[in-house]
């Protein structure tokens, strides 16, 4: 095996020189396309934008469905209640077609919703916890079948769970207790018996 081959250079680290860490690192080179749901948001009788309301369908669906199926939502949202209309009532005015990709670049990369954000840390850490308990934690002896934990693996998986346990207790004080305001505003009144 010759380690001169190029599938090896990557793991020759005399190569690798320290550079300053700033913002400009990270940033992707830009190409110019426009969000219509970013320019073209305008308020509608009900004095909120479009994307007012496509933030409240967001946030009400968040850990309750998939991304891609809050996404798709979203675009038969648009299709029904704003666009088909608009276009029944007033055929002259064109009205941009969007499809569910739009509103996922829209809300992944223009309009990050916090709570998403929180979901996602915490299905990473689930996650990796889950690889932890399939390659490795426990392991077997193979000449006499004798079977030990993995310490160094276990202090990780510990790491993990307190961090994701943190997370699930910000996620249920911040966002439940929201949700289940949301949810008891709109029960009828309850009256005590005379």
């Amino acid at each position: 095996m010759n380690y001169n081959d190029e599938e090896f250079q990557e793991l020759n680290f005399q190569n690798d020189r320290n550079i300053q860490i700033n913002e400009n690192i990270f940033e992707e080179p830009f190409t110019a396309c426009e969000c219509v749901l970013c320019t073209k948001s305008n308020l509608g009788e009900n004095g909120k934008s479009i994307v007012d309301e496509l933030r409240k369908i967001d946030n009400e669906l968040i850990g309750k469905v998939t991304d891609n199926a809050i996404y798709s939502i979203m675009a038969r949202y648009y299709q029904d209640t704003i666009r088909g209309p608009s276009q029944r009532h007033s055929p002259e005015l064109e009205m941009p077609y969007l499809m569910a990709q739009d509103f996922k670049n829209h809300f992944m990369f223009h309009d990050m919703n916090p709570k998403r954000m929180l979901k996602e840390d915490i299905t990473f850490l689930n996650d990796a916890q889950e690889f932890l308990k399939k390659n490795g934690i426990v392991t077997e002896n193979t000449t006499n079948g004798a079977k030990k934990i993995n310490m160094g693996y276990m202090k990780q998986w510990n790491i993990l769970s307190k961090t994701k346990l943190d997370l699930i207790r910000y996620y249920t004080t911040h966002y439940s207790e929201s949700d289940e305001s949301k949810q008891s505003a709109t029960k009828p009144q309850e009256f005590s018996n005379f």
